[in-house]
């Protein structure tokens, strides 16, 4: 500080002092687009985009009231995905999204959106369908796997073969998914046309190069399921949601994050 007499003769001066500037408060709310609903007769899938990184949530119910809300997914993201579950078939309900970005600014979308769930969803193998339950035993064990059992979980449903080079790749992709312990998801591995004691060679190929596979090994030996999913090269795989919704369905091996990206807009 410099301190001058009436005539603009320095007096004194103090010593040289540093001090910061506060960085300016975000108090910019997240922009919500490009939403997208996708009704089943049970639940529906929401999607939005954010301008930034947000979380996840979705308030819902049959009014204006929605006085429900799904669980916060407190993920900072840009691409948006909420299931919604245990909605009344044939119905119309009210929506609002809400997302908040690191800073604590949250938006709530108002008005609230309406959408109607389906009347039906058709049994099939197809997009679109709600998967063909079955049951089919896991290798070496008691215990079996029946699909319906898995509702409310998202479901990554792979069949497989001995005889396919591609598939070793994929059985390692699996199991790669399956330690990411991606919450509310199950993976599948259906073996096609396969004997105890080619199954066996090849888990033990593939523990003696990889590790444990703790991916449920189940067995088709007829192919019943296979031609009930009407599958007819492999590897293929099916991706379903928690309503039991075939959403997409892909043949050929996978990047492990694209599917995990899959997975989490289920």
């Amino acid at each position: 500080m410099l301190v001058t007499d009436g005539k603009g003769q320095e007096i004194s001066r103090s010593s040289d002092n540093l001090f910061n500037t506060s960085a300016a408060k975000d108090v910019k709310l997240p922009l919500i687009s490009q939403i997208k609903i996708i009704p089943t007769d049970i639940g529906a899938i929401i999607q939005w985009v954010t301008d930034e990184p947000a979380t996840s949530q979705v308030l819902y119910g049959s009014d204006q009231s929605v006085n429900k809300s799904t669980q916060l997914d407190s993920r900072l993201v840009k691409a948006h995905s909420v299931h919604l579950s245990g909605l009344e078939a044939n119905s119309p309900y009210y929506y609002q999204i809400k997302s908040a970005d690191a800073a604590g600014n949250e938006v709530v979308m108002d008005p609230p959106g309406t959408f109607m769930t389906m009347i039906t969803v058709p049994i099939g193998s197809r997009v679109g369908e709600r998967a063909s339950d079955f049951t089919l035993p896991i290798f070496q064990t008691q215990e079996s796997v029946v699909l319906r059992s898995y509702r409310g979980q998202k479901i990554l449903l792979t069949f497989w073969a001995v005889y396919c080079p591609e598939c070793d790749r994929e059985l390692y992709l699996l199991q790669t998914l399956k330690n990411k312990n991606i919450p509310n998801v199950k993976i599948i591995a259906v073996f096609l046309e396969s004997t105890p004691d080619e199954i066996e060679k090849t888990i033990a190929k593939y523990k003696a190069t990889n590790g444990d596979l703790t991916v449920p090994v189940v067995v088709d030996a007829y192919k019943t399921t296979a031609h009930l999913y009407n599958v007819e090269k492999v590897p293929c795989t099916f991706f379903i949601d928690g309503d039991m919704i075939i959403r997409n369905i892909e043949f050929g091996g996978f990047n492990v994050d694209q599917v995990e990206q899959a997975l989490n807009d289920l």
